[in-house]
Formats: C-alpha cells, structure tokens, sequence
C-alpha cells in the first residue's frame, strides 16, 4: 500500500484504537488522559444529605424538597433514595438548583434537621460530624458598651460557634435582644445564662434562649423526634398488674387485722328486722369470729382475699344491701 493511499490518512486522521491484551482472561487496556479529566460525571447531580436524629418518612421527604426546592420553571423533579437510616441521596439534575441548596446547607424537613453536602465516592466513606447545628441564639441583656460586631461574637462563643448576626441585630431594629447564629453541640447542656465582669469589676449577665430548636424525645432524650415517635431498643412499656398477679403477703398485727375484719362484718351484715333474724345473725358473727381466732394460731396472718357466708360467690350480690357488690367487686 503506498504512501499516498485513502486508507493510510483515514486511519492516521481518526481515534488510535486502544491496545488490549487478555492474558489468562484479565483485559489489560489503556485508559487517555482526557476520559480522566472528564467534567460530566454522571454522578455529579447527587446531593447527600444526613438528618440529625430519626429521619421522615420517604414521601414526606420527596414531597418536601419538590416543593422547596424545585420550581416550575426549572421543569425538573428532585428524585429522592435513602441508603442508611439517616442518609438519604438527592438527585438534582438543575444546577443552579443544587448550587442553591448546597450553598445554605442546613434545611429542617418535617422539623427534622438535615445537612447536605457534594456527594462523591469519597465523601460517602466519611460522613461528616453532626453533633453541632446552626441555631438562631437570643441574647437578652446585653451591655450598650459590648453591643457590636466584635462584642457578640465574644460572648456567643460561650453558647457555640459564632457564625454571623442576625438583620434586625445588624440594623439595630430592637436593643433588647440581640438575635446571633451559632453552631450549637445538641450533646451537651445548652446554654442558658451566661455571666461576665465588666470593666469595672461588676458581675453583669446575659440570658440566653432559642426562638427554635428540633424536636426531643422525652423517653430517650434524643434529638429529632417526639416520645410518641419513639422507636429505641431500650425502652420498655410497664404494664399494670391485673387481677391478683405479683400480689405480696404482708405481716400486720394480728389485733388490727382483727379489728378491721369485725368492721367490715359490720359494714356488710344486714340489719335484723325480725327477732329470729337478730338469732340468727348473732350466730354468724360468733361463728366468724372463732373461725378468725383459728386462723391466726394456725396460719398467721396474711392479706387475703376475705370470706364470709354473708355473700354469693363472684358474680352474684345479695339481694339486700347494695354496698355488698361495691365491697365484692374490690377484693375481686
């Protein structure tokens, strides 16, 4: 083939085709520069984002970003995965969009704290530290003489991390209260008051408060959901005992149990009407009263259940005196 030929240029002026060599079933190929170097990867659009305690439900998060997020004129929908517990990938084609939401970070969906971040192979195998989030902090007090930039900041880094002040405390639109944003640690106390000397040596102090901070459990002590919400391993529900289940046998003098059984004979024994019947129930309560007396050199005395012939067997009353059932229905 000579020098000048059609094919010889067609070749020379296209791609070189890559050299591969299989050895033993291992390709061995070579990778250019320029593939190295290329901008479009396909993971580019993916957002990561780590929810700071128990995460929302994936349709309330899907339908929370697509409304915050995406606007009608981008056209785009925001596509939503979890791959951990707490770790949830965003897919955001628009790049202004994605340049918007990784430029504020800090978002609360479902009043639940979340943090978001570029997503790469690399960031994926190193999360980042959560312990601390951005808070808007009240400082109510503070002295006219520290009432600046610099002076706010100082005292702020006894509550967290100074990270700038509030409009309304930068245009001086209330005195009262200077409103700061800091990165506050959720695992330690926050701060509530905070206490200085001033020039002159006096004690001055400043409360602290926050317009707003997520939600905490009150069973587990945890940030990012509600007692109700509680899902920890650790908990346990303690239920009443019912009927006379873990029921303990008590020692009592054996003269105040008495006392308090002739009574409660009393209370339940029917008023004789008739003079056979007075007989009658002067028996009885000779009757009862040997029957105690054997109990107590026999047994001992025990909190038991009481037994008289002066009522039915569960679930029948006598037809006389109401009080009967009341009194059956407790020990039962």
């Amino acid at each position: 083939m000579g020098a000048g030929s059609p094919w010889l240029k067609k070749s020379q002026a296209g791609p070189s085709k890559p050299v591969i060599e299989i050895v033993g079933g291992v390709a061995s190929i070579q990778i250019s520069e320029n593939i190295f170097d290329e901008s479009e990867l396909l993971w580019n659009s993916f957002v990561v984002g780590y929810f700071i305690g128990d995460s929302p439900h994936m349709g309330s998060v899907h339908a929370t970003v697509n409304r915050i997020w995406s606007s009608p004129k981008a056209g785009s929908k925001i596509d939503v995965q979890f791959t951990e517990k707490n770790t949830v990938l965003f897919r955001i084609d628009n790049n202004q969009m994605r340049t918007r939401v990784l430029q504020r970070k800090y978002w609360h969906i479902a009043d639940v704290p979340l943090v978001v971040n570029v997503w790469s192979p690399e960031s994926a195998l190193n999360p980042p530290d959560l312990t601390s989030i951005p808070l808007w902090v009240d400082l109510r007090g503070v002295p006219n003489d520290i009432y600046s930039h610099k002076g706010l900041k100082c005292v702020t880094k006894a509550v967290g991390k100074f990270v700038k002040l509030h409009p309304n405390t930068e245009g001086c639109i209330r005195l009262d209260v200077a409103r700061v944003l800091a990165e506050v640690n959720l695992h330690e106390s926050l701060v509530e008051k905070i206490t200085f000397k001033d020039k002159e040596g006096i004690e001055r102090e400043i409360a602290v408060s926050f317009p707003w901070l997520p939600p905490r459990c009150t069973v587990c002590r945890r940030w990012g959901h509600k007692g109700q919400d509680c899902s920890g391993k650790d908990i346990i529900l303690l239920k009443k005992a019912v009927g006379g289940e873990n029921t303990k046998s008590v020692g009592v003098p054996s003269d105040i149990v008495k006392e308090s059984g002739n009574e409660d004979l009393e209370a339940i024994t029917p008023i004789p009407t008739r003079a056979e019947d007075a007989e009658h129930t002067t028996r009885q309560e000779s009757s009862g009263d040997h029957r105690l007396q054997a109990r107590e050199e026999s047994h001992g005395i025990q909190l038991i259940e009481p037994t008289t012939e002066s009522f039915h067997a569960k679930g029948g009353c006598l037809a006389g005196p109401t009080r009967l059932c009341h009194l059956q229905e407790g020990f039962n």
